[in-house]
C-alpha cells in the first residue's frame, strides 16, 4: 500500500483547516455603507433608481445623491407626462444631460401631450447647468409649450420623431430662437413631419448654431427660404444633414454660399424620392463657387457628403482641398 493512502497530504489538511475557519455572514443591503450603495446605484437606470428610492428613507436619500443625476438618460422606458413628474425631485443643480422618451406613436396625432410647460420650467429652475436636452417620441402642444419655455442654458437640443400640435401657420415655432436659446450649438429635428421649410429663416438667425440635422424632414420647395438663409444667415453652421429630405439640386446649390459649412449629408434611399435626386451639378458648386466676387469658398477642411444619390447611384463624395476636385466612389 502506498504511503499516500495511509497519510493525508499536507495540502488537504490546510484546505480542511481553512474551511473550518471560514464563517458565512448574511449581508443585507442596508448594512452596506453609503459609498458602497452609491457604487451599486450607479449601475441602475433612472427608473430603477426611482423605484429603489421608494423602499425606505435611507435609500431615498442615497438615490437622490447628486452624483447619480448628473447624466440622466431615461430612454430605456417610455414615460408619460405623469411619469415625468417623478423625475423633477431628482433633477439636480449639477445635471447637465437629460434624455427622455415618450410613449407616442407618431402615426397617430391624437395622442395626449407628454411634455408640459410645467416640466420644462422645473428643469430650467432646478438644472441651471443643463446643456443637453433630448426629447424623443413626445407630443408637444405648441400653444401650451413654446420655445421660450426651454432652458436657455441648452447647447445641444434634440426633438426627434415628435408630434407638434396646433402649430401656427404664420410664424415658425423657432421664431426668435437666437434670443431664447442663445447658447445653442447643435439642433437635431430628425423625422419630424411638422417641420416646415420657412423655419429655415428662423434657424439661420442663430449666430451660435454649428450643427443642424433635418434628416427625415420635408424641405422640398424650400428654394426661397434656403436662398435667404444661406446668403444672410447660418454664420457659424459647420454641419448640415439633409438626408431623406426630398432636397434637390436647385435647393442644395443655395448652401454653397455658407462659407463655414464643412460637412453636408445627403441620402435619398426611398424610391419615391428619386425625382428629387442630387446630381453632380449641385455637388461641384461647392468646390469652386464664388460668393459675389469674394472668391472661392474656404474649403481647407473639406466637405464630406455621404450616401449621396447621384444619377441613381449611391456613393461617397469627398471634396479635396489639395487638388481642387471632387472624388466620387460608388459603394454597395
Amino acid at each position: 500500500m502506498s504511503s499516500t493512502s495511509k497519510y493525508p497530504s499536507k495540502k488537504s489538511k490546510v484546505d480542511e483547516g481553512l474551511q473550518e475557519s471560514i464563517t458565512f455572514v448574511k449581508t443585507y443591503i442596508l448594512t452596506l455603507s453609503d459609498d458602497v450603495l452609491l457604487i451599486i446605484c450607479s449601475y441602475l437606470d433612472p427608473l430603477a433608481l426611482l423605484s429603489l428610492s421608494q423602499t425606505c428613507s435611507r435609500l431615498h436619500r442615497v438615490c437622490a445623491d447628486k452624483t447619480l443625476w448628473k447624466q440622466v438618460d431615461a430612454r430605456q422606458h417610455a414615460l408619460t407626462i405623469n411619469s415625468l413628474k417623478k423625475f423633477t425631485y431628482y433633477i439636480q443643480s449639477n445635471t447637465t444631460f437629460l434624455a427622455i422618451k415618450g410613449p407616442v406613436d407618431t402615426c397617430h396625432s391624437n395622442s395626449n401631450d407628454s411634455i408640459s410647460k410645467w416640466f420644462l420650467n422645473v428643469i430650467t429652475k432646478h438644472a441651471p447647468q443643463l446643456s443637453c436636452l433630448i426629447l424623443e417620441n413626445h407630443v408637444i402642444d405648441s400653444v401650451k409649450v413654446t420655445l421660450e419655455d426651454f432652458p436657455p442654458s441648452i447647447e445641444h437640443l434634440e426633438i426627434r420623431n415628435c408630434i407638434m400640435k396646433n402649430l401656427s401657420l404664420r410664424r415658425s415655432y423657432f421664431y426668435r430662437m437666437e434670443k431664447t436659446l442663445p447658447k445653442l450649438k447643435k439642433l437635431d429635428l430628425s423625422c419630424n413631419r411638422w417641420f416646415v421649410p420657412h423655419s429655415l429663416l428662423a434657424l439661420s438667425k442663430s449666430e451660435t448654431l454649428e450643427t443642424l440635422i433635418l434628416a427625415g424632414c420635408d424641405v422640398s420647395d424650400c428654394l426661397p427660404y434656403a436662398s435667404l438663409a444661406a446668403n444672410f444667415g447660418f454664420s457659424a453652421l459647420q454641419l448640415l444633414d439633409l438626408r431623406k429630405t426630398c432636397v434637390s439640386d436647385i435647393e442644395l446649390t443655395c448652401f454653397n454660399r455658407t462659407a463655414t459649412l464643412r460637412h453636408l449629408y445627403l441620402c435619398a434611399s426611398e424610391p419615391e424620392l428619386a425625382e428629387a435626386q442630387v446630381t453632380d451639378f449641385s455637388i461641384t458648386t461647392f468646390g469652386g463657387g464664388s460668393r459675389d466676387g469674394q472668391g472661392p469658398l474656404n474649403m481647407e477642411e473639406g466637405i464630406i457628403i455621404i450616401q449621396a444619390l447621384v444619377f441613381g447611384m449611391f456613393g461617397l463624395l469627398k471634396y479635396s482641398s489639395n487638388h481642387n476636385y471632387i472624388n466620387f466612389l460608388v459603394t454597395d
